[in-house]
């Protein structure tokens, strides 16, 4: 070790401690997380209410996406990395991850060294939702039962939201449909715009609108807003504004949860369904999972027709959908 390394371990005791004392006296705890999908951070929001309700604790958050913590009523300081001077930006993350501790924790799944991240979770873990996966490690404990995202608008925000929503166009009732998924990390969870297209088809008496990104394939039948959201708060707003939103499991199902919006979500045989589900969720997958879901595999699916995906049909999600919102007496 050199002897700069001998210097800060020496002092990363005592200032550990020291740290500690004084977040204790304030009763805050830190939470940080530099990475992470923004669905990832919607469940860290929803940790750090669970933190302020168990606990007593105001939460300080440090994040790349602070716009997802912005007027939380558990959250004292709500920092933005990119907000920060860059040399700043570059060291404070490693410095906080040296002075972990009971009251400032790294949110986010920690394998062990040299096992990857999905390996741990499918051999590891216990089936509990992602919000609490990423937080096992805390001493801090988040309790059980349902643990809600919480997204706030102020009134002027709001205002500004609901100004861009009519410039849209869009009147009266809605419901929201995202098709693609990002690929990049596992293209498993993937069901087929095709799909997606024929439930719209099925429930003609549902106005949906396409949310997504501009180069996702267009779904006709629904107003085109691919791409067209300004921000993630914008994005928020919509998905607050919806009837319900019909998706693929991941970030649309987190932000509706912090709405109370109900999500149909197309879960594939990647993960358990119960890892994402909400008391707001309506988890869609098929009736007998194949033996190798959950597969956790990054790479393509090699079983033949992926039948985790395939044996849910547009049929049967289009039912399902229509059981909680049915066309009204009369409609063809």
């Amino acid at each position: 070790m050199s002897l700069r390394g001998v210097v800060r371990a020496c002092l990363a005791g005592p200032v550990r401690k020291a740290l500690g004392s004084v977040l204790e006296m304030a009763g805050v705890c830190v939470l940080f997380r530099t990475g992470g999908s923004p669905g990832d951070l919607v469940c860290m929001n929803a940790a750090a209410g669970a933190i302020r309700r168990a606990h007593g604790l105001r939460v300080i958050v440090l994040t790349r996406r602070p716009e997802l913590f912005r007027g939380h009523s558990a959250i004292l300081w709500n920092i933005g990395l990119e907000g920060l001077p860059a040399f700043l930006a570059r060291r404070l993350p490693a410095l906080l991850y040296r002075l972990r501790q009971d009251r400032l924790e790294v949110y986010g799944i920690q394998p062990p060294e040299g096992v990857p991240l999905e390996q741990h979770v499918r051999d590891n873990l216990p089936c509990d939702h992602l919000t609490r996966l990423h937080a096992g490690h805390f001493a801090l404990r988040l309790p059980a039962g349902p643990l809600l995202p919480e997204i706030a608008f102020g009134t002027a925000e709001a205002r500004r939201h609901a100004h861009w929503l009519e410039r849209t166009g869009l009147r009266g009732p809605f419901a929201l449909v995202h098709s693609e998924g990002k690929t990049s990390y596992t293209p498993n969870k993937d069901w087929g715009k095709g799909r997606f297209a024929e439930v719209v088809r099925l429930l003609p008496h549902i106005r949906f609108v396409q949310i997504g990104g501009r180069d996702d394939a267009p779904i006709p039948g629904a107003l085109d807003l691919r791409g067209a959201t300004p921000s993630l708060r914008s994005l928020a707003w919509l998905v607050s504004r919806a009837a319900f939103v019909l998706c693929l499991e991941g970030l649309y199902n987190h932000l509706a949860a912090a709405f109370r919006t109900p999500a149909f979500v197309v879960c594939s045989g990647f993960a358990h369904p119960e890892l994402a589900a909400y008391p707001t969720s309506v988890m869609l997958a098929a009736a007998q999972p194949p033996p190798c879901a959950p597969c956790w595999l990054r790479t393509p699916c090699p079983v033949p027709g992926k039948p985790c995906m395939s044996e849910l049909t547009p049929e049967s999600v289009a039912a399902t959908i229509a059981r909680r919102f049915p066309p009204p007496e009369g409609h063809a």
